[in-house]
């Protein structure tokens, strides 16, 4: 069990669940306009939260202990959370960038 994404298909919007308890939380994150809904961005979130050399310094719940010692998103507060979505939001154009240069790196060896 973890978080998975919960996805509008009408709409492009997506938002993330806890698969243990049913439990929706985090921002809801709608199409970008350039093609992207709101799954692939909301996998970019992910994909930047297991990288980010800012995660220590987001807000933690006090029950965080028992979710382990990973980068999960459950582990979060609120405040967190919104500091984090924030901090993603202000990189998100580059981190398509550096990403889209490193998979055509990775085609040319």
């Amino acid at each position: 069990m973890g978080v998975r994404i919960l996805q509008s298909h009408d709409d492009g919007q997506a938002v993330m669940y806890c698969s243990t308890t049913g439990w929706a939380f985090g921002p809801v994150i709608d199409s970008d306009g350039e093609g992207r809904d709101g799954e692939t961005r909301m996998l970019a979130f992910f994909r930047w939260m297991d990288t980010t050399d800012t995660w220590d310094m987001y807000e933690k719940t006090p029950t965080a202990a028992r979710l382990g010692i990973g980068r999960d998103p459950r582990r979060l507060t609120d405040a967190g959370m919104e500091d984090a979505y924030a901090d993603w939001l202000a990189q998100e154009s580059s981190q398509y960038a550096r990403e889209d240069a490193a998979e055509l790196a990775e085609l040319e060896d």
